[in-house]
């Protein structure tokens, strides 16, 4: 199971909060291989009451509306999420955007007070980056924790949680298993392929009483 699920995704699927996602990933792989019930927005249209799921590509969204999933069409780096959530995820998207500045800055002022920005991105000094470039070059931008840490001073983001973990496969076999021990090993020397920041907004917000 990935860090970012197990740490902060399935645990909010269980409490009263209001739940944003930004990003419905390859839903057309999950609907045609029969895996609804590994696809987080279906999980989380599921077992929330109070969410929505956001992507830029009309072609998602309307797959997403098609099982039941509440979605729409946003261009997050142009505008906010039109309402506060207490639970924010950007799961792999902030390399694709054109303005990743603006994209953290709308999902900052999307928060609810005391509400938690969580996202995660490929980490530009996973070994694997060197090697094989082909498979990161959908990526407009690429970050490792220095660089996370900086655009959250820029954009007064409280960073609660900043670290590298390493996405998790079928390990079943030795050489997987000894391969995802020496993953593991680099991840927690910042060096696995993935990169979590859990963040609060920093400026200061007031519950409606």
């Amino acid at each position: 199971m990935d860090y970012w699920r197990e740490k902060y995704f399935f645990p909010v699927l269980k409490e009263n909060k209001s739940v944003a996602l930004v990003g419905i990933g390859a839903a057309e792989a999950y609907v045609e291989k029969q895996l609804l019930e590994e696809w987080d927005p279906y999980l989380l249209s599921k077992q929330c009451k109070d969410y929505c799921v956001y992507d830029i590509n009309d072609k998602l969204v309307s797959i997403a509306r098609d099982h039941g999933i509440r979605a729409e069409t946003l261009d997050v780096a142009q505008q906010t999420l039109g309402r506060e959530f207490d639970r924010i995820f950007a799961v792999d998207v902030v390399e694709h955007v054109f303005d990743p500045i603006s994209f953290l800055k709308n999902l900052r002022d999307s928060l609810a007070p005391e509400g938690l920005l969580v996202i995660t991105t490929p980490n530009a000094i996973y070994w694997r980056q060197f090697i094989s470039l082909r498979e990161f070059e959908e990526h407009l931008f690429s970050f490792n924790c220095e660089t996370l840490k900086h655009l959250a001073r820029e954009i007064n983001l409280e960073i609660v949680e900043l670290k590298s973990f390493q996405t998790t496969g079928g390990v079943d076999s030795l050489p997987r298993k000894t391969l995802q021990y020496f993953h593991n090993i680099m991840a927690r020397l910042g060096r696995g392929n993935t990169l979590l920041m859990a963040a609060q907004s920093s400026i200061q917000k007031f519950k409606e009483s």
